[in-house]
């Protein structure tokens, strides 16, 4: 089948959002002839791989967002994107209306980004199956963890629980695209709940992001020296406060304890070190900010557990390349985290208020370190859990569903 995919981030080597667009991509194009609309800023990425390895085959067709906008990009919670995002969108509306006319398409998918906040135009081509999603964005900040926030993060979270709520019930647009879609799909499972409960609408769960499959992998030692990690941007919902506490708790008990902070821009850096010369130690954490790809990938590699503390998250991308790596994982027992972790490739912590969690993460490094059987037999179910998660396999799911509704 020709399919139409609409997928703002798609580039290799890279995470969150732009994996989603290229992995998806990549494994689809196995199965289907496809065309891929993408920002232009992805565009020297995408080309320069399929030079030197010859696929994926489909055709690319790059939309420019513009310079403003291209640079709000990698905060989506900037309300200020939508407006540039909004404006793409109608930009590739106009651009597919033309290219039907050259080209005789399947089924239309719009596949990212995610977020339900921004469902583009394309549900209004009529008279061609079109599918939606993984869609996310539903999560709510708990108002429980407050307390770990700055005055400015609390007001920030508090305003955005409240559109949230309000967004996602009567955006009329989104409404009106979800109940065109001939397939809808979810990125969790509460993701799924909402969409039924709010909309009565059906849908499939289908993660956001997948895991690689991993012929050979070095087998795990368990060292005295245990290493634990942490991936993200620095943002109020991912509470590296409460890794860092719960970090400085455990290291007094097992200074072999080291912690690897990845992600955090040069500008809040300085918040960091004082988070860490507050409550940890400079000589048991490093703070490496943003490194490249590949070279977290590496670290990740080397690590014996990553620490997920984020408390509003769909399917992240850090957690399933962990799960690739054969890292166990401790993170909240909520949202997209609860969907993928159990108790044989990681320990789930109940969302309860920050000092329950900062004793809880804590408590279950100090366990983890005194007791390398369990890390490695979590290790081991790491590895056999990220199987069912594959971006083969999820892209299957996709598959069988464009079979289902294709005319």
């Amino acid at each position: 089948m020709r399919i139409l995919v609409s997928a703002f981030g798609c580039a290799p080597n890279w995470g969150s959002e732009v994996a989603v667009g290229w992995n998806y991509v990549k494994e689809l194009d196995k199965i289907h002839e496809l065309d891929v609309i993408v920002e232009s800023g992805f565009k020297g990425r995408i080309e320069e791989y399929v030079n030197n390895y010859n696929e994926p085959r489909c055709n690319f067709h790059f939309i420019d967002i513009g310079d403003e906008g291209r640079s709000l990009a990698p905060r989506q919670g900037n309300w200020l994107f939508y407006y540039y995002y909004r404006k793409w969108q109608l930009k590739v509306y106009k651009y597919v209306i033309d290219l039907m006319h050259r080209k005789k398409f399947d089924i239309i998918h719009h596949l990212n980004l995610t977020g339900y906040r921004e469902p583009g135009f394309l549900w209004m081509l009529r008279d061609i199956p079109y599918v939606h999603g993984p869609i996310s964005g539903f999560q709510q900040f708990p108002t429980s963890y407050l307390d770990i926030l700055s005055y400015k993060e609390k007001i920030y979270e508090l305003t955005r629980n409240v559109i949230n709520y309000i967004q996602s019930r009567y955006h009329k647009r989104f409404i009106n695209a979800i109940n065109r879609a001939d397939a809808v799909l979810a990125g969790t499972r509460y993701d799924q709940k909402i969409i039924k409960k709010t909309f009565g609408i059906d849908s499939i769960v289908v993660p956001v992001n997948g895991t690689f499959e991993r012929k050979q992998l070095p087998e795990r030692i368990i060292n005295e020296t245990i290493n634990v990690i942490w991936i993200g941007k620095y943002l109020s919902r991912k509470a590296l406060l409460i890794a860092i506490r719960a970090v400085g708790e455990a290291i007094k008990k097992n200074r072999n304890i080291y912690f690897h902070i990845v992600g955090v821009e040069e500008k809040f850096k300085k918040n960091v070190d004082l988070m860490i010369n507050m409550y940890a130690s400079f000589d048991n954490c490093i703070n490496y900010g943003v490194l490249e790809y590949n070279k977290t990938h590496d670290l990740l590699a080397r690590c014996d557990i990553l620490f997920f503390t984020s408390l509003q998250d769909s399917t992240p991308s850090v957690i399933m390349e962990a799960l690739t790596f054969g890292v166990p994982v401790v993170c909240h027992d909520i949202y997209g985290m609860g969907d993928v972790i159990d108790e044989s490739c990681g320990v789930k912590i109940s969302v309860i208020d920050s000092n329950t969690s900062i004793r809880k993460f804590s408590e279950i490094l100090i366990e983890l370190s005194n007791n390398k059987d369990l890390l490695l037999r979590l290790s081991i179910g790491a590895k056999k859990r990220s199987e069912l998660f594959t971006w083969e396999k999820n892209a299957k799911i996709i598959n069988n569903i464009y079979e289902s509704i294709a005319k």
